[in-house]
């Protein structure tokens, strides 16, 4: 019997050993798989026709000729472990249509309650005051972020 304990320690150490690796290993390749590419990166940058900031977890996407009457704007929450850049040329694509538009970041990129977390609230509110009253708000996203839109919505 002291065999089969013995078998069974062994198998356990092995066991949690393999499910430890896995988790690291699936955690360093989200990081990597869910990265802005290049087109992303450069999509978040300010130029003479989009003007770009980052703060406190809100990108905004701003058209720098504003002499068209702008009604709308959209806020978009990414999906869950997505670098937020990733979606900048979405964002570019509206300001370059004449809207706002911002991305808000969830928490810890949407993992481990993050798309719960009451800071995602203030992001949202934060970005919605800047607005003023008269523009309608469009409110999307993406995967999880798509589940927190219709939650704050």
């Amino acid at each position: 019997m002291t065999d089969l304990r013995r078998l069974w320690k062994r198998i356990r150490k092995v066991w949690t050993a393999a499910g430890i690796t896995v988790t690291v290993v699936f955690a360093a390749w989200s990081l990597v798989a869910y990265r802005a590419s290049a087109e992303g990166r450069k999509a978040s940058s300010t130029d003479s026709v989009v003007g770009v900031t980052s703060a406190a977890g809100i990108w905004r996407f701003m058209p720098t000729s504003r002499a068209d009457a702008r009604r709308a704007a959209l806020l978009f929450f990414p999906g869950a472990l997505v670098d937020a850049r990733a979606y900048a040329p979405l964002a570019r694509a509206v300001a370059l249509a004449g809207f706002q538009a911002f991305i808000v970041e969830l928490p810890r990129r949407g993992a481990f309650g993050g798309a719960d977390a009451p800071k995602l609230d203030v992001r949202f509110h934060t970005a919605l005051q800047e607005l003023n009253e008269s523009v309608k708000v469009v409110v999307a996203g993406h995967s999880r972020g798509a589940v927190v839109a219709s939650r704050l919505v």
